[in-house]
């Protein structure tokens, strides 16, 4: 808030007694927002873990408040079959090497751990194979 309030000009002493203010109001938390962000873009998003700890510190977030906020549910592997549902079909037809290419760079994009990459392409192409005999 303090860097945002700067930016667009206002005094010193207005952004240190503003962002105080809404300190004492309970209207700045972190932790709050953290989990917030963390909330949406795991259920609307479908960003996985690496995605949702890089947007935070990016948007000024503490690495402590930001470990606290992207705790491990479990629904990680969900999260990245379901992000790829609509994908696979278009891929359908390419060789192993284009398919995984393709599928594990948008996987990587969305912020999956390599972990997950590997073993969502790998069963979504063995599914794709099934699906096509």
């Amino acid at each position: 808030m303090r860097t945002r309030l700067t930016r667009a000009g206002f005094d010193r002493d207005v952004v240190t007694d503003t962002v105080t203010r809404l300190l004492e109001l309970g209207y700045l938390n972190d932790g709050t927002y953290a989990d917030a962000w963390v909330a949406t873009r795991r259920e609307h998003r479908l960003h996985g873990e690496v995605r949702i700890r890089h947007d935070l510190a990016q948007r000024g977030v503490a690495p402590e408040t930001i470990s606290l906020a992207v705790v491990d549910d479990g629904e990680e592997l969900t999260r990245a079959r379901t992000a790829i549902e609509r994908r696979v079909g278009s891929l359908a037809g390419l060789g192993r090497d284009a398919f995984s290419r393709r599928l594990g760079s948008f996987l990587a994009r969305r912020g999956f751990r390599a972990s997950i990459v590997t073993t969502v392409v790998r069963d979504a192409f063995a599914s794709s194979v099934d699906d096509s005999e």
